[in-house]
């Protein structure tokens, strides 16, 4: 498989799931929703509190930076650009997919201050593409939206079907992708923000709470991962195992089993991802086990983890006792496109190729 090729079927996943620094509660204003509309911008902090409480992995991409026309297929720019830009395309969720990408357009040359996935419950697909899960990719524009009326009214003549949640307008859309109906919910409940979502029940519990002050937020300050992730990275992933969907998730060591995307560790505790293209082409991912024997096999899955024309090559050390650190430059041009599709494997959005 050639390197576009590979990289044009990760981006497609890409753009249906789009890794912030642990502070405390934000103040927020439950007296009306009009405050909330007239918010110029958000922050990391308000983000961590909107995502539901059992958020199991979170995807943070740093601005500012412009919104583009789709990425176009090209060799002439280097590997590590390249997987920049293509995580960069991660902003606007699955804007990108919906009805040929026409209401992206409607936000090329915004600029996006931040975008935050969360995400929870990774399910394989009926056959073969990415998998299907529980989430909402928020994305956070520097000035306000001032088309937003027009947008969703504009939606409302090519949606499936339109909801009011939590007392906003929501566009749900179906998109047929390989064998599995992927349904895409989008809402902008404030002129700075844009919601997609893949699921209707996550998406009004991050609506629900951004209006009401919260009693527990997603991935609490305490998890041992937090300790060991750059936030200050351009691009970064966290991700903490959910013990309770093991069993249903191919990509979870915790299920104890060999399952297709996978190595089997019940001590598995999290995992992080930091990429700084700014200051690095080497992107690193921190593994974290309680058991030896699971750092060693995380390691030895990922050297597999190789397809016919494209070489993986990534480095490891054992920075820690528990935590494992998987190094992989992005100077070299196969490396780039298998990178792409392992970063999403182990953040629960594996392709089946």
């Amino acid at each position: 498989m050639k390197r576009n090729s590979s990289i044009a079927a990760s981006l497609v996943i890409l753009s249906l799931s789009v890794v912030c620094y642990p502070t405390t509660r934000i103040q927020q204003d439950r007296a009306s929703k009009k405050n909330l509309a007239v918010e110029s911008t958000f922050s990391l902090e308000h983000v961590l509190w909107w995502l539901p409480e059992d958020t199991e992995t979170m995807s943070v991409v740093r601005g500012p930076f412009k919104v583009a026309a789709p990425l176009e297929f090209s060799e002439r720019i280097s590997p590590a650009d390249y997987v920049g830009l293509a995580l960069n395309q991660m902003a606007l969720g699955s804007l990108g997919v919906i009805k040929e990408g026409a209401f992206l357009k409607k936000f090329i040359g915004c600029t996006v201050s931040l975008c935050v996935e969360g995400s929870r419950r990774f399910r394989p697909p009926t056959s073969l593409g990415g998998m299907r899960f529980e989430g909402c990719s928020i994305t956070i524009l520097k000035q306000d939206f001032t088309e937003r009326t027009t947008l969703l009214n504009q939606m409302a003549s090519h949606a499936k079907r339109f909801h009011n949640l939590e007392g906003h307008r929501v566009a749900e859309f179906e998109e047929k992708l390989e064998e599995d109906i992927w349904k895409v919910f989008v809402a902008m409940p404030a002129p700075t923000v844009l919601l997609c979502a893949t699921d209707q029940a996550f998406l009004t519990e991050v609506l629900s709470r951004m209006h009401q002050k919260a009693l527990n937020r997603a991935l609490p300050e305490a998890l041992f991962e937090w300790r060991h992730v750059n936030t200050s990275a351009k691009f970064w992933s966290l991700r903490h195992y959910d013990k309770a969907q093991a069993q249903y998730d191919p990509t979870s060591p915790l299920s104890g089993h060999q399952l297709a995307a996978n190595w089997p560790d019940t001590g598995a505790v999290g995992i992080v991802f930091e990429y700084d293209p700014a200051r690095s082409k080497v992107a690193a991912v921190r593994y974290f086990s309680r058991n030896q024997k699971g750092l060693k096999s995380f390691s030895d899955e990922m050297k597999k983890a190789s397809y016919p024309g494209q070489d993986f090559k990534p480095q490891f050390n054992e920075t820690n006792p528990g935590i494992i650190e998987m190094t992989v430059s992005l100077d070299e041009n196969e490396q780039a496109g298998m990178f792409l599709f392992v970063l999403l494997m182990l953040f629960g959005h594996g392709v089946y190729v």
